[in-house]
Parts: C-alpha cells; sequence; structure tokens
C-alpha cells in the first residue's frame, strides 16, 4: 500500500523524503524544482537523484540500480551538490 495517493504534490513527497533523511528519487522536472526551490530558500535535505526519460526508454531497473549502487560507493556523493544527475547511456 502506498502511504500517498497518486497525484500527491511533489512538494508533499519531498518534504517527506527530506524529513526523513531519504534520497528523492525521480525523473520529473516539476519535483527536481523542488528541490532547486529548497536550495534557494536555505532548507536541507539529503540528496536527489534524477534520470532523464529520454534515453533511458530502454534501460532495465537493473541498469537503474547499478547507477544507485554506484553512486553509494562514493564517500559523499551530495556533498557538492545536493541533485545527482544519472545521465543516458
Amino acid at each position: 500500500m502506498d502511504l500517498y495517493p497518486e497525484a500527491t504534490k511533489d512538494e508533499v513527497l519531498f518534504a517527506r523524503a527530506a524529513a526523513q533523511g531519504r534520497v528523492f528519487v525521480t525523473n520529473d522536472r516539476p519535483a527536481e524544482a523542488v528541490a532547486v526551490r529548497w536550495l534557494l530558500e536555505g532548507r536541507p535535505f539529503t540528496g536527489v537523484i534524477a534520470w532523464p526519460v529520454a534515453g533511458y526508454e530502454t534501460r532495465s531497473i537493473g541498469d537503474l540500480i547499478e547507477e544507485f549502487e554506484d553512486l553509494a560507493d562514493l564517500d559523499d556523493p551530495f556533498g557538492a551538490y545536493p541533485v545527482r544527475h544519472l545521465k543516458a547511456k
């Protein structure tokens, strides 16, 4: 069961992730814009992983998991900037 229903506003979902110290994962530009606004407002959050829809249509969930694991291997994947963009291969 999902905690929030479909069509829940990005701000609500992002705030929940931030409050729990979780990384927010999205391929939705408006959701990424919430993170940028929070940065400008000085509001803390752990990080955001964003990827473009174009170029990922043929990639598997396993491919994305491998990229997440590569980020997890870094000492501080969100240290320089808390929004990370995955690149289409």
